[in-house]
């Protein structure tokens, strides 16, 4: 099977730590660290992002973890949660550490996933680290990713998120894989919305739940299909499963 990473979002030492015992009696070998996440309620914390303007207490917290960690730690982050200076003030810091790499989504925690990613923002924390950057944010497709690559050619891995939820063969493409026609593409889609659907059923908790998981995944899904807004409002407004497997059904 693919391997599989898993991400804690924690501001406790001690509770991270015995996560991470317990991670590595199930075999785990490289634990994430988020410290990115740019929800309100998780901010409002001072977990994910909301850690960022503490770079005191993300070093204490390190310095409790690392001894205890038999697995490798990355951690996952962004250029801060109001400014830049937050990134740039503790990256420099983290190279105390033996991390394994650090992914930066080049945008502020306060801007959630609105506006732009900021390029110059993440150029800047070049060369202020000893540890392998990865770069996230807004990998939409191949044309995207190829302008990436050429203005920052050190950097050597990468991250997709959401682009690769719109178009689940981008990573493949990036990769030199033949482009698929818009058919197959289509085809292949539904098969894995009707494996995902089937699944869904059995774990989650009654309709309401299983119609907002599926909307919630059509939002980017709707990517690959014609007239993405009406058939997004279409999936929206749906109200029971009946409805929504007619509709699946006609959109085959």
């Amino acid at each position: 099977g693919l391997p599989l990473i898993p991400q804690l979002l924690h501001n406790n030492a001690e509770n991270f730590a015995a996560m991470a015992a317990r991670l590595e009696d199930l075999g785990y070998d490289h634990i994430n660290w988020n410290i990115g996440c740019p929800a309100p309620m998780i901010v409002r914390k001072r977990r994910g992002s909301g850690l960022l303007p503490y770079p005191d207490a993300i070093v204490a917290f390190l310095e409790v973890v690392m001894p205890r960690l038999k697995a490798r730690l990355s951690i996952k982050t962004r250029l801060g949660l109001q400014h830049n200076s937050e990134i740039l003030a503790l990256l420099p810091r983290l190279d105390d550490f033996p991390l394994l790499e650090i992914t930066i989504h080049a945008r502020l925690g306060k801007q959630l996933y609105r506006g732009t990613t900021d390029l110059e923002g993440f150029a800047a924390c070049q060369g202020l680290t000893r540890h392998q950057l990865v770069y996230n944010g807004d990998i939409t497709d191949i044309d995207v990713f190829n302008d990436l690559a050429g203005r920052f050619p050190t950097i050597q891995r990468w991250m997709i998120g959401r682009g690769a939820l719109a178009d689940p063969f981008l990573p493949a493409a990036i990769k030199g894989a033949a482009a698929i026609p818009l058919p197959e593409k289509q085809h292949k889609i539904m098969a894995f919305h009707d494996d995902l659907y089937s699944q869904y059923r059995e774990r989650l908790f009654g309709p309401s739940h299983l119609l907002g998981r599926m909307k919630q995944l059509w939002a980017y899904l709707v990517a690959a299909f014609p007239n993405q807004d009406r058939l997004l409002k279409k999936i929206n407004k749906v109200g029971s499963e009946e409805q929504y497997q007619k509709l699946m059904k006609d959109l085959r």
